[in-house]
């Protein structure tokens, strides 16, 4: 295979973060949680989390649709750099992926109206899901990347009619999604819900122009 083949699917979050930011998998910002509520939200990129906690299937797993460029802090004893990680659109450096949120709860399946299949479908509760769509090369210009995303929040009309197509609240070029290997466990929940892949096609990468055009 060539080098730029993806894979259809993966087996875990590692391989999950490698399929989506390719080589920038380990500037990826990431939390992992066994909390059932109040989870601390301090994220860090992959490359400073023990993998045994995002690789929880039991944890909450969470990852930003884009990676920010971290603060240089100071120099630690060694010499080398101290860096800090702020998930914040100011410290955007490159946007991956788009997310649309709670589809068949607060929001419609944009499917039905003319958008691509997404690269992952993912269940994150009974009946509601999110869409991941990989974009065919990651969105540096912050103007850029807030545009589209305001563009999907904002929806669109059909007959005089708006339609609604993620959370309106998903609006953020720096949130977070729900990684594909985990579960949800808000206490609103009976029980921690595993989260269920319905679909994983890593082929499947979209350009900002094209999904403007939907």
């Amino acid at each position: 295979g060539g080098v730029d083949e993806q894979p259809a699917e993966v087996r875990d979050n590692d391989e999950f973060l490698e399929a989506m930011f390719g080589i920038d998998a380990d500037e990826a910002l990431i939390v992992a949680s066994r909390a059932d509520d109040k989870i601390d939200w301090t994220c860090g990129p992959r490359s400073n989390w023990p993998a045994e906690s995002y690789l929880d299937p039991e944890a909450s797993n969470y990852a930003a649709i884009s990676v920010c460029e971290p603060e240089k802090v100071g120099i630690d004893a060694n010499g080398d750099p101290q860096w800090v990680y702020h998930r914040t659109k100011e410290r955007h450096r490159a946007m991956y992926l788009v997310m649309l949120d709670d589809i068949g709860t607060k929001a419609e399946d944009p499917c039905e109206y003319g958008f691509g299949p997404p690269t992952v479908t993912l269940e994150t509760s009974p009946g509601n899901f999110q869409y991941l769509y990989k974009l065919d090369k990651p969105i540096t210009n912050r103007a850029a990347a807030q545009q589209l995303v305001t563009m999907l929040v904002r929806g669109f009309k059909r007959d005089g009619v708006d339609i609604t197509i993620t959370d309106p609240g998903s609006g953020d070029i720096v949130r977070f999604f729900r990684m594909p290997f985990g579960s949800n466990r808000k206490p609103h929940l009976d029980e921690p819900f595993k989260t269920v892949i319905h679909e994983m096609d890593f082929s499947r990468t979209y350009a900002p122009d094209l999904m403007a055009e939907w």
